[in-house]
């Protein structure tokens, strides 16, 4: 059993690691007293956590990992505004001018948050795809669509950029106080109102940060449809900041274009813009009587079997923004079972039935490939459940092992969030659990039911608030929860997790 790290020990790490960590979130945040925060916060939570590192030598990139999973949650935030636009990007050649790195931030501020964690993490902290795919928690398909290559030579900039001192004493004085928060369990409302507040950056060691604090504005509408995702009551569509009327609604799900809606007249995007396209899909229905599609919440692709008219299938993945659609391996004979669904699409991976049943395939190179392990899968992420003992197991597509929740803590109902950092579990007793798959982490809703509640793609969750007719989302986090301004008497149609469904 690995020896646990003593403070002193602990101290000698928080020098060490401090300045690589504190240069990623400065990239990240372009900010130098919040980069000091994220940091501190980071190698805090690193220290509370410490038993679940095991090996002093992988504690840098747990670390790293606690850093990039702190800071998407500080992006989800909906008040969080922290871009400073320009028109024009700064020359890629090497200039160790100090006044260029201004340049070289502000050009990073211009992407989206999750963007620039994916070029900070790839091309400064020099990660692989999979490592940042693990690092944020989502899939490597995600990593490769948004990636830059063109900002692959940031990291030369800022290289000797002034590091202020690793403050040794306060990250383990934060690190026991997120210790002696997590053993208590009767101020459970103080905790919480602890955990909001460090994970805002506004009271950390005791000190005022609402002066750096973003104001609120309103999302844009792709803002608008990352944050509020997509829901619907009867006939009506609702999509970040936009309505739609799309009669027969059944079924949603997300791609990075939009929402995927199965409607009366057959398929339709709804864009975050509030416009509603008509897919036009000429579907196989399969021995189930369902006409089925497969969505990879991360990119705008959309796999489905088309039907060829002469009693056979012909596996296709079309780009919503684009409209291309490229064919996936060959035509196949279409029997009376389930051939023709489209099950799941992760990154490069489809998986529908096909043939002999079910076919995983690279639908780029169109080679067949490793079925994962699980009972369905999706971004980048097996899940398994075992009916006998009612407990989840989720892996990653290779079998490495990621989070177990035993049958006496949840039921048979579970929903992985759309970017794959998060799974929702009914539990034994009234409430719902989340936990963070990477770090098994868990929150509690004790007063709310898993099946009331769907993910938006930025992976907080949405629904009718208990007791209430208002719509509220909550962070999968701290347990916050928040009306976003709209309200429902009746039923809702969420997005439940991602599409994934059983080979």
């Amino acid at each position: 059993m690995a020896r646990t790290m003593t403070d002193e020990e602990f101290t000698e790490f928080v020098h060490a690691a401090w300045p690589r960590l504190y240069r990623t979130a400065y990239l990240m945040l372009g900010d130098h007293q919040l980069a000091e925060d994220l940091t501190q916060t980071a190698l805090a939570k690193t220290y509370a956590s410490w038993r679940r590192v095991q090996d002093p030598a992988a504690a840098p990139a747990y670390a790293r990992v606690v850093l990039a999973n702190t800071a998407a949650s500080w992006f989800r935030r909906r008040s969080w505004r922290n871009e400073h636009p320009t028109e024009v990007l700064p020359d890629a050649g090497v200039d160790h001018d100090p006044s260029t790195r201004t340049a070289v931030v502000d050009a990073l501020a211009t992407l989206a948050p999750r963007q620039r964690a994916v070029v900070v993490l790839r091309y400064y902290d020099d990660l692989s795809v999979r490592e940042v795919a693990h690092a944020l928690g989502i899939s490597e398909g995600t990593v490769k669509s948004q990636t830059s290559d063109a900002l692959a030579r940031l990291r030369s900039l800022l290289d000797d950029e002034v590091v202020p001192p690793a403050p040794a004493d306060d990250v383990l004085a934060d690190g026991r106080a997120i210790r002696r928060r997590r053993r208590t369990t009767t101020a459970v409302v103080g905790a919480v109102v602890a955990l909001v507040a460090l994970a805002s950056g506004t009271a950390l060691l005791g000190r005022d940060r609402t002066d750096r604090t973003p104001e609120p504005a309103r999302p844009t509408d792709q803002q608008a449809y990352e944050q509020r995702g997509a829901w619907a009551q009867g006939d009506e569509l609702h999509v970040g900041n936009h309505t739609a009327v799309v009669p027969g609604l059944a079924q949603l799900s997300y791609t990075s274009a939009g929402v995927v809606a199965r409607a009366t007249d057959g398929y339709v995007l709804a864009t975050p813009a509030g416009d509603v396209e008509p897919l036009d899909l000429d579907l196989v229905t399969g021995g189930l009587g369902i006409p089925d599609v497969a969505t990879d919440p991360g990119t705008p692709n959309l796999g489905y079997v088309r039907d060829t008219g002469d009693g056979r299938g012909q596996a296709v993945v079309r780009d919503l923004a684009t409209g291309s659609e490229t064919e996936v391996g060959t035509p196949f004979r279409i029997g009376d079972s389930d051939l023709g669904r489209a099950h799941w699409l992760s990154g490069d991976l489809f998986a529908y039935a096909g043939g002999n049943g079910g076919v995983v395939v690279d639908w780029r190179t169109g080679e067949p490939a490793r079925r994962p392990p699980g009972w369905w899968q999706a971004a980048g992420i097996s899940v398994d459940f075992d009916p006998t003992t009612a407990g989840w197991t989720l892996t990653t597509f290779a079998g490495g092992p990621l989070l177990t929740v035993a049958g006496d803590r949840a039921s048979s109902y579970g929903a992985l969030s759309p970017d794959g950092r998060y799974f929702l579990a009914a539990t034994t007793v009234p409430g719902m659990t989340v936990y963070d798959v990477r770090s098994g982490e868990e929150t509690g809703f004790e007063s709310r039911a898993a099946l009331g509640y769907g993910w938006t793609p930025d992976g907080h969750l949405i629904g009718r608030a208990p007791g209430r007719d208002e719509i509220e989302i909550c962070d999968p986090v701290t347990a916050g929860c928040e009306d976003i301004g709209a309200s429902s008497t009746s039923g809702l149609t969420l997005v439940a997790g991602t599409p994934g469904r059983p080979l």
